[in-house]
């Protein structure tokens, strides 16, 4: 679009150049169709193919919406309902806070949708979509269960986002409703068996730096020996190299007990967890 050009000059001169030295490749603006608006000419072609995609991302978004809400619902029933402890309570507080994570963006990426929308609407005469995407409101994200301040079961009404078409009658059924905790439960073990990997490295490192110190304590163990010293003529030398060699060895095996000594409790813990992730991988099987 040759009247881009005209555009980023016209931005740089607002800013008076002090963006363009802070500019980094994520805050570059597009200039997409929704951007540009009335502002300059733009083919209609590019606001038609935004126009889609913004549409099928808004239904994306709140189909992710959806999704986490009622994973967030079914997290909170079973933390109430099974879960003792405190190790098991802050699991599930992690697992709560990486779902909402998930419904802020979903939230900021439908605003984002709905907002090009809205500006491509009159640029492409697009027209019906208004009753389906609607303006979302902090209080709309909430499950179907969830109550309104003043709201009680006899006048509570359900968030748009549980009316439109697609949200019902498939999404509301209990089926489609566990599908979601049991990708959450397929996450987080996902995320276990690669913490599990993560740990046996950290074994193995451990284990490969106090065979290194151990062979290096060697070594220098063979240099100290008399007939490594053969050669030296002078008995003051040798006596010296001798002292080196059995202090360099000294010092790689007091490293190797310092490492062993403050890795005790680490490597105890790496162990107590491969267990516990043993002991349900049992239980999954079982």
């Amino acid at each position: 679009m040759p009247s881009l050009a005209a555009l980023r000059v016209s931005e740089r001169s607002v800013s008076g150049g002090i963006a363009a030295a802070v500019t980094t490749p994520e805050t570059i603006k597009l200039w997409l169709p929704s951007q540009i608006g009335k502002t300059a000419s733009c083919d209609t072609r590019l606001q038609t193919i935004e126009w889609k995609l913004r549409y099928a991302q808004a239904h994306d978004a709140l189909r992710s919406l959806r999704s986490n809400l009622r994973a967030q619902t079914a997290i909170l029933k079973y933390k109430d309902r099974n879960l003792r402890g405190q190790g098991a309570n802050t699991r599930a507080r992690n697992t709560l806070k990486a779902v909402e994570a998930r419904l802020e963006a979903a939230a900021s990426t439908y605003e984002r949708a709905h907002k090009a929308l809205v500006v491509l609407t009159p640029l492409v005469n697009q027209t019906g979509w208004h009753s389906s995407l609607r303006p979302l409101n902090r209080t709309d994200i909430r499950s179907m269960t969830d109550l309104l301040w003043g709201e009680s079961e006899g006048t509570r009404k359900l968030s748009w986002i549980w009316n439109m078409r697609g949200a019902a009658p498939d999404e509301m059924d209990s089926d489609n409703a566990f599908e979601d905790m049991r990708i959450e439960w397929c996450k987080a073990r996902a995320r276990a068996m690669r913490w599990a990997e993560e740990v046996e490295l950290l074994k193995e490192e451990m284990r490969r730096i106090l065979q290194f110190f151990e062979w290096r304590a060697q070594c220098w163990d063979e240099r100290g020996l008399e007939d490594a010293l053969h050669d030296v003529v002078d008995d003051d030398e040798r006596e010296g190299l001798l002292a080196y060699a059995k202090r360099q060895a000294s010092l790689c095996r007091r490293l190797a007990e310092s490492f062993r000594t403050s890795w005790t409790d680490t490597l105890a813990l790496a162990d107590s967890f491969n267990d516990s992730l043993v002991t349900q991988q049992d239980k999954d099987i079982d």
